[in-house]
């Protein structure tokens, strides 16, 4: 179908399919100014991350934890969820059914709010 193309982003240019500007859509050229394309396109280098001094401590991905940050009138529970380190989390929001079966089959430690 596709065989070969190939999307490319540029600092410098539009984005192209081998050798084909895309410039003509103004979607793709909304996107390639986003995420990784854009800060590529600002001038900034994928390996200039600073890497920490000291190591990262070890992830034990078995623990996991609950905040509960709500519990609303319609039934659901907005929660912050964290495997391995609790201070990294994702925010989900379930009807209490289903939040109490997701406590139960993540068995989670549940943190103060």
């Amino acid at each position: 179908m596709n065989e070969g193309r190939q999307v490319g982003v540029s600092a410098t240019s539009e984005p192209e399919i081998s050798g084909i500007s895309l410039g003509l859509s103004r979607f793709i050229r909304i996107f390639s100014r986003a995420g990784t394309a854009a800060a590529l396109y600002s001038g900034m280098r994928a390996d200039t991350a600073p890497l920490p001094d000291e190591p990262l401590p070890e992830v034990d991905t078995r623990r996991r934890w609950v905040r509960v940050t709500e519990e609303r009138a319609d039934g659901l529970v907005a929660f912050e969820f964290s495997v391995g380190w609790p201070e990294l989390v994702v925010e989900l929001l379930l009807p209490a059914p289903a939040f109490a079966e997701f406590c139960q089959a993540n068995r989670v430690q549940f943190l103060p709010r």
